[in-house]
């Protein structure tokens, strides 16, 4: 996802592409920026990282003051109402959450959790 301050988003926009993404000064985790960088030059575009950071909160919080656009996953929605979410027309984009346990016994909280996802 692309998180754009709001009110900086354009009315009724649905989705971004790589090729909007690259005239924006981006702002990633250290943990997926060869992975972002890489999908950018498989398509032959360039991109402006303008902050890396250590973890997806600080991205938001520079998103949020206005710095440049963030590229999170999904999961990051709704974590902050000064954020507006956009999703990236570019599907490679997207990443596996996998989960992993033990075949003992779970506690109810863990076994709603691995239902749920």
């Amino acid at each position: 996802m692309a998180m754009v301050p709001q009110g900086q988003e354009e009315e009724g926009l649905r989705e971004l592409t790589l090729e909007e993404l690259a005239g924006h000064h981006l702002i990633l985790s250290k943990r997926h920026r060869k992975y972002v960088l890489s999908i950018f030059e498989k398509h032959g575009l360039s991109c402006d990282v303008y902050y890396e950071c250590e973890d997806a909160r600080t991205a938001m919080s520079l998103a949020a003051s206005g710095l440049g656009t963030a590229i999170l996953p999904a999961s990051m929605r709704g974590q902050s109402e000064k954020i507006c979410p956009i999703p990236i027309a570019e599907k490679e984009l997207i990443t596996d959450v996998l989960l992993v346990w033990r075949n003992e016994e779970h506690s109810d909280v863990v076994e709603s959790f691995i239902r749920e996802f």
